[in-house]
């Protein structure tokens, strides 16, 4: 499931809660066509990683609804997606959904969870 955050507040809020060890946060834009087109890839891998692990979160925000948001994760173009956990974090932009499931992959088995099958 994807939790669509709308501020700062909501994002720590949602950590505040959240046991895992991993985290994608998509920052994408309603008006943006590529967003769209690897959003419903997002939404799926998504879904085929949490039927694995309860170790990661999937998260978004609309950079027009949460400027708070685009200025923390820095996303200067959309769309973009961070991954954070314990140790650090990395950074994906594109719209290919397989390039995005090979980068998802790779930082889930960096955090030490088992290897999901996106």
């Amino acid at each position: 499931m994807v939790v669509t955050v709308r501020s700062e507040t909501e994002l720590r809020g949602f950590f505040a809660g959240f046991q895992g060890q991993v985290a994608f946060i998509k920052a994408s834009a309603r008006w943006c066509g590529p967003c769209q087109q690897v959003g419903e890839g997002y939404e799926r891998l998504a879904e085929e990683i949490c039927a694995v692990t309860r170790e990661v979160a999937f998260l978004q925000f609309d950079v027009d609804d949460a400027p708070d948001l685009q200025i923390i994760f820095r996303v200067a173009s959309v769309p973009t997606f961070c991954c954070m956990f314990q140790d650090g974090g990395s950074r994906y932009q594109g719209s290919s959904t397989r390039e995005l499931a090979a980068w998802m992959k790779l930082n889930v088995v960096s955090a030490g969870i088992t290897s999901p099958s996106a």
